[in-house]
């Protein structure tokens, strides 16, 4: 009855985990929701707000370091290139004292202004960037903003104030975008309760007599987004007491509303909040169904063990009585004790450790019984084996009493004062060498004295560590000390040697003269380390600082290609989350509309167009061609709306051999049936599109933190020369593809022992001058070789330039000499490369002519 009773408890405690689990999955998903939704938002607002603030930064740097903002006409060129750049910009305004320059992408004014506006006011109030209030911009009315900046010259004096304007169309875009849910909304709003953007068609403002006015997100026309902020206005009584993001939770319509509100500011001033709002409903469905299974589940549960709890008891309550049984006999003496259990639990497991104690203690005590013989027999030998040794050790001795005198004849002929001592630092033996200073007087008998009797207590104690260490370990110590006498320093090296059980051996030589050797030796080392160490990091500094320069020139082109590929990201996003929620919703009116066999044409053409996604390599005119042939075949087979039909089959990737599909197209749903399919096959080409857009970002950021990256150990390791090219290519895309064409002649050659941080300004001097010498249009070849005959790599990089004229060919790796204008360049470019080179071994040669100009690099392969 307690197992039954356990089993019950624990399945009723199951069961009602099972539900509050339920509760908290719902409130965990729905919370999970909420803040993935938040933070898409949030980061979508981040990057559209970056472009803006970056066009900023861009023009603020510029006007501040070139100090050009009198020339207006620069800075107009400068804005026009920039809208180009930036699609999201509506507009750049420059004003400054009496004159106005404004440039958006239908025109660009420069005027002269008597009263500055509003926004150039506040930028000068807050003397920093910021954000204007918004505004609805007519023609068509959008919702739109701007950032403002003050500049300042380089004396402090303001040079002016910069805008740059843009929609808040593409926020709305990004919300309208999202997966909320079911039927989840979100939108963001101003702490005056104004509308910013939703994720409903509904605009941000209403017009009144033909004027576009703000709109309240109390008074929105969305049911839902209506409650959602009048609830919160009452629950903070104002919206500027939201300070942190909460979660809350309110009814509506007789459904319970889950609803985060997220504070959205930034450094500028920007101050909305974000509200996310997602019925319970949401999640329900599938929460009260798997109640109900478990419920049976339990039940099933509770039917089964009790089962096999009464037949598992019975079986475990004979195995232990057979247990106890036998484990009675054994403690009476009786070791022969087996217990037959055929058991493969832990109970089987104790029978069988219990029979294998029972035989190893029955083994053991035979064992015992022998080796106690075993020993005794050890005993006797092992006594005669010391007699014999003994009389060994005593020949021994005799032996070493001859061979004393002999010994002594040949220590006295070494050139070092030696003396043995023995464990408790008296002398016991004592050999004076020719022409060593000796502390002791001359004369003195030092035999059977302690080592402190007449030694200074510093040298006594000295000794006496390194004789206790030498008879500890058995190992012979050296060491040196420095003695002083009245006319000189005498510098001595020590080493004592064990040469008995308990007695040293000291050996000390004057060293005088090769230590004063070593000193001066150590001091010069160390001066030219100090100077090459100089050298290296004043060179260091300039590699660094020309890779610095040369990354601020392509940092506009940098950040171009990198929003390029975020925004086919964003686009492709956008289309695949369209495509899929229309397909999702019209996918259960495919079994509805369509027959068994339209079904399998169905699926017939929607394999078509996902493989002919894949191979498409088509060009825009042969789709021109494809699309008025099919159109004409599908008017010949009076198909209604043939050109449509067409563009969208054209669209699919599918061109021909469409007989098949004709009795699809005829159906009275042929134009539901085809978009279907279409939503379906542009899932995939969107993915595709994605993947592109990643990996050229991958390949842009690689490159970019290749090229920073800067080795500070020193130290040589394998580089490989075309991974470095590749990396200043890319980096130089932005340029290269105005009008460079440029042709690879890669051989596949061993990487090179190196500095690969350095063997990249190399390559980004050259190729930079390349671009500058072609001015951006012509053609860089660029190519790699394996010299066996001299085991070396050749790297040669021509441009179709102006060229280098004869007369200052010989000039141009000399430091600070340039033919660019002032402020173009420094003059150490080709001076630096050419330093690298060497440190490598390497070699640079060079040849010239107009339209032609070949740069050889010859790096040695080392092994």
């Amino acid at each position: 009855m307690p197992f039954l009773l356990q089993i019950a408890v624990a399945l009723g405690v199951t069961g009602y985990l099972t539900v509050k689990n339920n509760q908290n999955t719902i409130d965990n998903d729905s919370a999970t929701l909420r803040e993935a939704v938040t933070a898409q938002i949030r980061g979508g607002i981040d990057t559209y707000l970056m472009t803006p603030l970056l066009v900023q930064q861009i023009n603020s740097d510029a006007i501040r370091l070139k100090t050009n903002s009198q020339n207006l006409s620069e800075l107009e060129q400068s804005f026009k290139q920039q809208l180009q750049q930036f699609q999201t910009v509506k507009q750049i305004t420059f004003a400054k004292e009496g004159q106005l320059l404004s440039v958006n992408r239908r025109l660009s004014t420069s005027t002269p202004i008597a009263k500055p506006s509003s926004w150039y006011q506040i930028a000068l109030q807050t003397r920093q960037p910021t954000w204007t209030p918004l505004q609805i911009s007519a023609d068509p009315p959008t919702l739109s903003f701007a950032t403002v900046e003050p500049v300042y010259d380089t004396s402090g004096k303001p040079a002016g104030v910069l805008s740059v304007d843009f929609e808040l169309l593409p926020i709305s875009q990004l919300l309208k975008g999202l997966k909320i849910g079911r039927s989840g909304q979100a939108f963001i709003m101003e702490r005056s309760g104004q509308l910013v953007a939703s994720s409903m068609a509904e605009q941000p403002f209403l017009r009144n007599n033909g004027n576009p006015q703000r709109l309240d997100a109390a008074l929105s026309r969305s049911p839902l987004m209506q409650a959602t902020a009048q609830y919160l206005h009452q629950r903070f009584d104002n919206f500027n007491n939201i300070y942190s993001s909460y979660q809350l939770s309110f009814d509506f319509n007789q459904v319970t509303q889950r609803v985060q509100v997220t504070p959205f500011s930034d450094r500028q001033g920007l101050d909305w909040l974000i509200v996310v709002v997602v019925p319970e409903s949401d999640f329900t469905g599938q929460a009260n169904a798997n109640i109900q299974t478990a419920i049976l589940v339990c039940l099933a549960a509770l039917t089964l063990a009790t089962a096999i709890g009464i037949f598992m008891a019975r079986s475990i309550t004979d195995a232990i009585l057979r247990l106890n049984a036998a484990a009675k006999r054994f403690s009476q003496g009786q070791l022969a004790q087996t217990v037959e259990i055929k058991r493969s639990d832990e109970l089987g497991e104790l029978a069988t450790s219990f029979n294998d104690m029972a035989a190893q203690l029955q083994t053991s005590r035979s064992q015992l019984e022998t080796a106690n013989q075993t020993l005794e027999q050890q005993v006797s030998d092992r006594t005669t084996e010391l007699q014999q040794e003994i009389s060994e050790h005593q020949r021994t001795e005799d032996a070493l009493r001859d061979n004393e005198a002999q010994t002594r004849a040949v220590v006295t002929a070494i050139p070092d004062l030696m003396y043995r001592v023995n464990a408790d630092g008296i002398y016991l033996g004592y050999v004076r060498a020719n022409e060593f200073t000796d502390l002791l007087p001359e004369g003195y008998n030092a035999v059977g004295e302690h080592l402190s009797s007449y030694l200074p207590a510093e040298v006594a104690q000295r000794h006496l560590y390194h004789l206790h260490q030498a008879l500890t370990t058995g190992r012979t110590q050296m060491y040196e000390q420095t003695l002083t006498f009245d006319d000189r320093v005498q510098y001595e090296e020590v080493r004592v040697v064990r040469s008995g059980d308990a007695e040293v051996l000291f050996m000390i030589r004057d060293v005088s003269d090769r230590k004063q050797a070593e000193l001066a030796l150590h001091q010069s080392n160390h001066e030219l380390a100090n100077a090459l160490q100089q050298l290296q990091a004043t060179q260091q500094e300039l590699i660094q600082s020309e890779k610095m320069a040369a990354l601020g020139q392509l940092i506009a082109g940098v950040a171009h290609e990198i929003n390029t590929p975020l925004g086919a990201i964003r686009a492709a996003s956008g289309n695949t989350a369209k495509a899929l929620e229309e397909s999702l919703q019209e996918l259960p009116k495919l079994f509805q509309l369509l027959s068994d066999e339209q079904q399998i044409k169905f699926f017939a053409l929607l394999e078509r167009g996902l493989k002919a996604q894949t191979h498409s390599t088509s060009t825009a005119r042969e789709k021109r061609q494809w699309k008025r042939s099919l159109t004409d075949y599908l008017e010949n087979h009076h198909i209604d709306q043939a050109r449509s039909v067409a563009d969208t089959l054209i669209d699919m990737g599918i061109y021909e051999q469409i007989d098949s599909f004709l009795p699809l197209l005829n159906d009275r749903h042929a134009d539901w049936t085809l978009q279907l399919a279409y939503n379906l096959v542009r899932l995939k080409g969107n993915s595709e599109n994605i993947l592109l857009a990643v990996d050229r970002a991958a390949k842009v950021v690689f490159a970019l933190k290749s090229y920073t990256h800067q080795d500070y150990r020193g130290e040589k390791s394998l580089a490989q020369i075309s991974d470095g090219l590749e990396t200043v290519l890319t980096l130089y895309q932005n340029q290269l593809k105005q009008g460079v064409e440029v042709i690879r002649h890669y051989e596949t050659v061993p990487p090179i022992l190196g500095y690969p941080d350095e063997l990249n300004q190399v390559w980004t001097n050259f190729i930079h001058n390349a671009i500058q010498a072609m001015n951006h249009k012509g053609q860089l070849e660029i190519g790699i070789e394996h010299d066996r005959t001299h085991n070396q790599i050749v790297v040669s990089i021509i441009d179709s330039g102006c060229g280098i004229p004869a007369e200052i060919l010989p000039r141009i790796f000399e430091p600070f000499f340039t033919t660019k204008a002032a402020g173009e360049g420094s003059g150490l470019g080709l001076d630096i490369s050419h330093k690298i080179i060497e440190k490598h071994a390497g070699t640079i040669a060079v040849e010239s002519q107009p339209g032609r100009t070949v740069f050889r690099i010859m790096l040695p392969i080392e092994r």
